[in-house]
């Protein structure tokens, strides 16, 4: 879950800047709240879907181990590393649960108000009308609104009107629900606003679009945003900032060809996508992969996949090479059959519970040394000098690989895989 909502958050960060910075100050203000959401909903999808799984890949060679004994014994009582990634998901069940009960209570004082004063059902909606003074709001099919407004200025029942008739309410709901996943996303909270002047942007303009005079009109908005009362999932005739609802009242429609910079977006979310799913290295050079498994008093079990390493400076792929490399007469199979009886789990690891993947990068030399051991991708200390520990103990290799005959430099990527059971 955690991977999922990181993920899906570096997502939305993308997308949500991106509207922030290009799309924000244009007048199509539908257009835009439905682009919103179907941003939204491909932002929590893509990080489910296995990238990898639709790319072509090649069987893997797999070769089973005889079981052997990787280091020595757990201690008895080994101190307990911190988990944290319980402790974080704790946190953000935490957080979530607090910022859901706050949207909960924001719902009760709606309707708890929409409770009061005296009741109309219209065409469109049902009408409360409040004695006190109120500003009024709108929330799924009802409108509140204060007698003096009512009777006053029509023009605010008319405003409200527009957003039931736009189901504003629901996009507020569904946005409660990404705020409620991803509360931990600054962005998320600043887009929350945005949405919610998107509706004001929608329900003015539909007002203006009826013949009411604007001047008058913004008048009246300077008017009641004066000690307005906002309630959070509703939405309210004085909800916004009232500069930037005069400013866009007045602002020329924009461009529709701009409405295409959204795919401009495509890109962007490609390639955070391609940085939260990072892939294994792609390799086209037959390399081994070691998985080293310890438990507690039981021997360890180590399988080996052949895989393919990156092309080197100054080396050769193996698809290239004529005669490949030789260990002890044998292939790369019986070197990392060598390297199992040289691998040793660290006690010290052991005891923090450390474990995951090493991948080393190594050269056979024309001579067939060992040589430029390097981590590409390491944990602790310890584990990394284990792994290189025991390939730079190798001896040397029976022949290296040629070309014609001409000996070269071939290099492996040597992932090893530390496993606690």
């Amino acid at each position: 879950m955690i991977p999922w909502l990181l993920k899906s958050g570096v997502l939305l960060a993308i997308f949500y800047l991106f509207y922030l910075l290009f799309m924000r100050k244009s007048t199509f203000f539908r257009f835009n709240r439905i682009a919103i959401f179907v941003g939204s909903a491909i932002c929590f999808i893509l990080p489910l879907i296995n990238v990898g799984s639709f790319l072509p890949t090649e069987a893997m060679p797999r070769i089973e181990l005889p079981t052997l004994v990787v280091g020595g014994d757990l201690p008895l009582e080994a101190p307990s590393a911190i988990n944290w990634k319980n402790i974080l998901l704790i946190i953000y069940i935490i957080g979530a649960a607090v910022v859901l009960a706050i949207t909960a209570f924001s719902v009760l004082k709606t309707f708890s108000i929409l409770r009061k004063g005296e009741r109309v059902t219209l065409k469109e909606c049902k009408l409360t009308i409040i004695d006190s003074k109120i500003p009024s709001f709108s929330f799924l099919n009802h409108i509140a609104i204060s007698r003096e407004d009512y009777e006053r200025n029509p023009v605010i029942l008319s405003h409200e009107l527009q957003h039931i008739r736009c189901r504003h309410t629901i996009g507020i709901l569904l946005f409660a629900v990404v705020t409620v996943l991803q509360w931990f996303n600054p962005l998320v909270w600043i887009l929350r606003t945005e949405l919610k002047m998107l509706h004001e942007y929608e329900a003015d303009e539909a007002i203006i679009k009826q013949g009411i005079d604007a001047t008058q009109y913004q008048l009246l908005l300077v008017k009641k945003a004066v000690g307005a009362h906002r309630f959070q999932m509703a939405n309210g005739f004085n909800h916004a900032k009232l500069k930037n609802r005069i400013t866009m009242m007045q602002s020329t429609k924009s461009n529709k060809f701009k409405r295409l910079l959204y795919l401009a977006c495509l890109p962007l979310i490609v390639f955070g996508l391609s940085f939260c799913n990072r892939q294994k290295e792609k390799a086209t050079d037959p390399a081994v992969e070691i998985e080293i498994s310890d438990e507690t008093k039981a021997p360890a079990t180590v399988e080996i996949k052949v895989k393919e390493s990156t092309q080197d400076e100054d080396t050769f792929p193996l698809a290239e090479v004529t005669e490949k490399p030789t260990f002890n007469g044998k292939d790369a199979n019986e070197f990392a059959k060598w390297v199992n009886t040289q691998l040793v789990y660290p006690e010290d690891a052991m005891a923090k519970g450390e474990q995951g993947r090493v991948t080393l990068k190594f050269t056979i030399t024309k001579e067939g040394y060992v040589t430029n051991v390097k981590v590409l991708r390491g944990l602790s200390e310890s584990l990394n000098a284990a792994a290189i520990s025991a390939v730079e103990a190798s001896p040397k290799w029976t022949s290296p690989g040629k070309i014609n005959g001409k000996p070269v430099n071939v290099t492996y990527i040597f992932p090893v895989l530390f496993q606690l059971r």
